[in-house]
C-alpha cells in the first residue's frame, strides 16, 4: 500500500508545484491588470483540467488495485476451503 501512497504523493506534489510555479510566474510578469487576469483565468482552467486528469488516473488505479485485491481474496478463500476439505477428509479417515 505504501507504493500507491507514494504515487499519489508524487501527483499531489506535481500539482502543488505547478500551482505555485504558475502563480509566481504570473505575479512577476510585467503585464497589465487585464492581461494578468486573463492569464490567471487561463492557467486556472489548465490546472483544473490537469487536476481532473490526475484524479481520473487515481480513481482508475484504485479500481485496478481493488479488482486485484478481490481476485487475490477469492484465491485465498479457495485455498482455505481446499485445505479445510482436505483436513476434514483426513480426520474422517482416522
Amino acid at each position: 500500500m505504501s507504493q500507491e501512497n507514494e504515487g499519489m504523493g508524487f501527483y499531489k506534489g506535481v500539482l502543488i508545484g505547478g500551482v505555485i510555479g504558475a502563480v509566481v510566474s504570473l505575479l512577476f510578469a510585467p503585464k497589465s491588470g487585464r492581461e494578468l487576469r486573463s492569464d490567471i483565468g487561463r492557467k486556472s482552467k489548465e490546472l483544473y483540467d490537469d487536476a481532473e486528469g490526475l484524479i481520473a488516473k487515481g480513481r482508475e488505479k484504485i479500481g485496478e488495485i481493488g479488482h486485484e485485491a478481490g481476485s487475490r481474496l477469492q484465491s485465498v478463500k479457495a485455498h482455505a476451503r481446499e485445505a479445510m476439505d482436505g483436513g476434514a477428509k483426513d480426520g474422517a479417515a482416522r
